[in-house]
């Protein structure tokens, strides 16, 4: 027995296999961009000064959300719409990233990331700051205004319009 996509409905592509949750990807949008922002903005408006660690925690999530977002349109595409409960564990992962209490992107940074960029940093940091400084943008020669016209251009503009008028 063949299965025509279509004939049966909601499956085929574009449909979500299994989710336990009403509009998974709304849900999971506001989850990865609803809760951090919401957490700046309550950080922010208490006048409460933020700290290093908050620093490390929006620099960390953003730049894991970005990388997250470029593989999940290249890479990933596949396993949100066949994985069974996908959006749901993407939306647990962010959650644990931005959550104040756990403040997984911290932990991802101090623990995992910051060694890794420790290594990177000694071994190329000097290397691409000296070719920054070497490179330099290309000589413009300086515009010819010896023979330039100067007009007033409400005179200009007066003239257009009494010739108009007349």
């Amino acid at each position: 027995l063949k299965l025509i996509e279509g004939s049966i409905p909601g499956v085929g592509l574009g449909s979500m296999p299994l989710s336990i949750l009403p509009a998974p990807c709304t849900l999971s949008a506001l989850v990865q961009f609803g809760h951090p922002a919401a957490q700046y903005i309550r950080k922010v408006r208490s006048g409460e000064e933020l700290t290093n660690l908050d620093y490390v925690l929006f620099t960390t999530y953003f730049v894991i959300c970005a990388i997250w977002m470029f593989l999940e349109s290249i890479v990933l595409w596949a396993l949100v719409e066949y994985c069974p409960l996908f959006l749901e564990a993407k939306m647990l992962f962010f959650w644990w990233l931005a959550c104040p209490e756990y403040k997984g992107a911290v932990y991802l940074w101090y623990g995992h990331i910051k060694p890794l960029h420790k290594i990177l940093d000694e071994k190329y940091y000097n290397t691409l700051m000296t070719a920054v400084q070497k490179a330099s943008l290309p000589e413009v020669p300086a515009a010819d205004t010896s023979n330039a016209e100067v007009s007033d251009k409400e005179k200009v503009i007066r003239d257009m319009l009494e010739k108009k008028g007349s």
